[in-house]
């Protein structure tokens, strides 16, 4: 709780919320103490990155809902967290650490190269209702820790709350053309580094 507040007050909304689950993994809140958190994560939020926005805009039962079902995994470095070609069955938000992502590109010998940081999701899910497979390699270059929702979860998650896959399928950048394909690209504050 202590972790949380001082993230908070850094302006560190994400990782503020992954405390916030820790400690009511331990100790379940009391509604006021739901509402309360609520409203200082709305309050503290100075600048409105995609994320962010996400988070200004829940409503507070879709906000404990979400963190209810938000599972924290921690990966050591030089660890593949997803290949290119299979099923996509997770979205993922970096809480730290450093991934990175490559995706074949049409037309190209070599993939692009993605550096992913803390705030940044991968996981190709959308749209939610159809089966998708991974576009990229995602792999870690430092330890990492991540929370993650199964898209079965989502997809559940959702239809009880439509607002919120609303409010989701706007931090998802649809492809531009069919050479990017599906990423979560307007989250990630890394430039894109392309090989030649």
């Amino acid at each position: 709780s202590h972790a949380s507040q001082t993230f908070l007050g850094e302006g560190k909304t994400f990782q503020a919320i992954v405390s916030k689950i820790l400690a009511w993994s331990i100790f379940k809140p009391t509604h006021a103490e739901g509402r309360a958190f609520h409203s200082a994560l709305r309050t503290s939020i100075k600048e409105e990155s995609p994320l962010q926005h996400l988070f200004t805009n829940i409503a507070y039962q879709e906000l404990i809902v979400l963190m209810l079902r938000l599972v924290r995994v921690q990966f050591d470095a030089d660890q593949t967290i997803i290949r290119t070609g299979q099923n996509s069955d997770d979205v993922f938000f970096v809480v730290s650490g450093t991934l990175q992502e490559k995706t074949a590109q049409a037309n190209r010998s070599e993939p692009s190269t993605q550096l992913l940081f803390d705030n940044d999701i991968f996981g190709d899910v959308f749209p939610i209702h159809e089966k998708t497979t991974s576009l990229s390699d995602v792999k870690t270059l430092t330890p990492v820790e991540v929370v993650k929702i199964s898209k079965t979860v989502l997809v559940e998650t959702c239809q009880k709350y439509p607002r919120l896959e609303k409010l989701l399928i706007k931090l998802y950048k649809g492809p531009s053309n069919i050479e990017h394909g599906r990423s979560w690209s307007s989250v990630r504050r890394s430039i894109r580094h392309d090989n030649n």
